[in-house]
């Protein structure tokens, strides 16, 4: 089971290399990595997934999403969530779940990842393959179903 999780060999002094140098010699093979995972993930969404804040947070919201996948620089889209149960909007004057009374957010990126964390999601955060979410709005989601 640990040869599934070497991911490759790196060549470093082991007695006189600094943790900084260690982490130069893997980056080329861990970029490597991140770009695959954000491959694998990207071409899933043709499967079963939701692109684009209009289908990303209600998905979010019905607790879905396996994975939230979001462009490393997404953020500044203002929004709404409930105080009672934590849903999340674009906008709305009371929450639709429970008619409960929401607050304004400034970026609703905090309070997307919250809800994914609460539901067991994996965040992926691309930075390899953004110009594949540059069309979504920076967001989207691998559903469970």
């Amino acid at each position: 089971y640990l040869s599934e999780r070497l991911a490759g060999r790196i060549e470093v002094d082991v007695e006189h290399s600094t943790p900084e140098q260690v982490l130069e010699a893997a980056r080329p093979l861990i970029d490597e990595l991140e770009q695959q995972r954000e491959r694998e993930v990207l071409e899933r969404l043709g499967e079963r997934g939701a692109t684009g804040l209009d289908d990303v947070l209600p998905a979010l919201n019905e607790r879905r999403v396996e994975v939230l996948v979001l462009d490393e620089q997404f953020g500044g889209v203002p929004g709404v969530q409930c105080l009672g149960c934590g849903w999340i909007g674009v906008q709305a004057d009371r929450c639709p779940a429970d008619e409960s009374e929401v607050v304004q957010l400034e970026d609703l990126t905090e309070a997307m990842i919250e809800l994914s964390v609460q539901q067991a999601a994996e965040l992926l955060a691309v930075r390899h393959e953004r110009p594949a979410l540059e069309g979504h709005g920076g967001a989207a989601a691998l559903l469970r179903f």
